[in-house]
């Protein structure tokens, strides 16, 4: 099971905005049964299928970016299966888990289907605070939602385990 650590020349680097400077992924790149312990993000389309991992502690959020299909499609590889726990000694202080950008038509809003994820946590004031996305007032350039309800109770049994099971989540 890889572990994986911060992407190097990723950090400090502020001429460019967060999502542009993440690494980013490969159309259709598929993304599966991963540990990513402390580890900084990385950006994806709509293509991307991103399934079945464990991000504990991130860096930063996952980031959505590009356009979305055409005609009103639904995205093809929305991340699904997996768990995003924080720890007390997260280095992520804002506790997000994903951002939704993208270069589409501002007008029309997507609902992006995050469901299936485990969140560490299954309060309804929690998990929202743990994206960015139209609902949050801050970031009226958002125009996707990030649907969460209702979450999974447990991780998916294909998901690799966490192995600071006894740390809460906060």
């Amino acid at each position: 099971m890889p572990r994986f650590r911060d992407f190097p020349g990723q950090r400090g680097d502020h001429v460019r905005s967060r999502h542009e400077r993440l690494p980013r992924l490969s159309k259709s790149a598929t993304v599966k049964g991963n540990t990513f312990i402390d580890s900084a993000a990385f950006a994806f389309d709509p293509s991307v299928f991103v399934q079945n991992n464990l991000f504990i502690n991130m860096i930063d959020p996952l980031v959505l970016i590009d356009a979305f299909p055409a005609n009103g499609q639904a995205p093809t590889g929305i991340p699904q299966r997996n768990s995003f726990l924080l720890k007390n000694d997260s280095p992520n202080v804002n506790r997000l888990v994903i951002e939704s950008h993208g270069t589409y038509n501002a007008s029309t809003g997507h609902s992006l289907d995050f469901s299936n994820n485990f969140w560490g946590v299954t309060d309804n004031m929690t998990i929202p605070s743990r994206m960015l996305d139209s609902t949050d007032t801050a970031n009226p350039r958002l125009h996707n939602v990030i649907l969460y309800a209702p979450p999974p109770q447990s991780p998916d049994p294909a998901t690799p385990a966490a192995p600071q099971s006894a740390v809460p989540n906060v």
